[in-house]
């Protein structure tokens, strides 16, 4: 895979999160700001995109095939919901 379609594939993962959690913490510490760590398969080997906290490392996974059929935002998923 060449480096323009990995960037590609990336940029599409941060917009697919920035979309579905516009308002995202971490759940462990409340952070606002993550990593969003390459593709990687699952266990069950569906690609993954992978959030990582910057404050405290909390690893975050949501499946790239649910993100992208699911409503924008996804519902709960405002701080104030």
């Amino acid at each position: 895979m060449s480096m323009d379609a990995v960037e590609a594939r990336q940029n599409e993962h941060v917009d697919l999160v920035s979309k579905s959690f516009p308002e995202i913490r971490c759940i462990r510490c409340g952070y606002e700001d993550f990593y969003i760590m390459p593709n990687v398969a699952g266990p069950s080997g569906l690609a993954v995109v992978t959030l990582a906290c910057k404050r405290c490392g909390h690893l975050d996974q949501h499946l790239i095939s649910v993100l992208r059929e699911s409503p924008k935002p996804v519902p709960g998923s405002k701080i104030n919901d």
